[in-house]
């Protein structure tokens, strides 16, 4: 992502386009140490081929690192474990607020989702805090911001609202947000960037859209809170009942990064010091 552009980037990674690009979130001179840290991962990775993994959180996550070199025979996918915001099911079709839930931060898109509820004439709740959230409470009175909120403060607070809004401007690698919100029965609408959106869209839990586009984000909204309550109620209990298969459970996120720390071991049980620096297993 280019944090700069705000857009999402294509280049090949670590080449010269991308090295010379001033995309960091910080400066161009953090960039440059985080390719420095990224060309020597991938350069003791390909000298020690029997050492090193690279854990992902979404199996879309491969083909980017693939493409900036790492082999495919590296890459293990174990999604994150997820907690439901609520144990009972919201009812989402007795509701007509939206809700927002995230650090308040450029690329993370409160700004489209605030423009895009103004323009539908729909009301939303903002939960988190960050660099925007001056500009948050600024945003008129179809927004109301409740700042940060603890896992279980959320709950009830959710439990008013119709559906999730996940705008990231990036791909989402995972969105936790968006499985704990389906996990309690929360309807989300979210980017179509996102990895995790077709399989939502796809199990009739979610809506995805081109969130950078306000009047496609608008249009969905719209639809969405005109939507017939029994269609609301369908998707609030699709989500309920079908989101836990989107994610781990803790025990098996457990038990799969344990196996994966267990096997390196055992292949490199033998391992020696080289040039006397210990090479390490790499996990993302």
């Amino acid at each position: 992502f280019d944090y700069q552009a705000q857009k999402i980037c294509l280049r090949r990674p670590l080449g010269g386009s991308c090295i010379a690009t001033a995309c960091d979130k910080r400066s161009y001179s953090h960039k440059l140490w985080r390719v420095a840290r990224g060309s020597n991962i991938l350069r003791l990775l390909k000298d020690r081929a029997e050492f090193g993994r690279v854990i992902l959180l979404h199996e879309k996550m491969a083909g980017f690192l693939v493409g900036a070199g790492y082999g495919p025979e590296r890459l293990t996918t174990i999604r994150n474990p997820v907690a439901p915001l609520s144990t009972k099911r919201v009812e989402a079709e007795a509701n007509d607020e939206f809700v927002f839930i995230g650090r308040l931060d450029e690329e993370k898109g409160v700004e489209d989702a605030i423009a895009a509820t103004r323009r539908a004439g729909v009301r939303l709740c903002v939960i988190g805090d960050g660099p925007l959230m001056p500009l948050v409470q600024a945003s008129g009175d179809h927004v109301r911001a409740v700042g940060w909120q603890s896992h279980a403060e959320i709950g009830p607070i959710v439990r008013k609202a119709r559906a999730l809004l996940m705008p990231s401007r990036y791909p989402e690698p995972f969105g936790l947000v968006a499985i704990e919100a389906a996990r309690s029965g929360l309807p989300v609408i979210m980017s179509r960037s996102a990895f995790l959106a077709e399989e939502m869209e796809r199990a009739g839990m979610a809506l995805a859209c081109d969130m950078a586009d306000e009047s496609a984000f608008a249009d969905t909204l719209t639809r969405f809170s005109r939507m017939p309550e029994h269609e609301v109620r369908a998707m609030s209990e699709r989500a309920f009942l079908r989101s836990p298969d989107l994610a781990s459970t803790h025990e098996e996120w457990r038990d799969a990064l344990l196996a994966e720390y267990h096997g390196l071991l055992s292949t490199n049980a033998d391992c020696e010091l080289t040039d006397g620096v210990a090479i390490e297993g790499v996990f993302s």
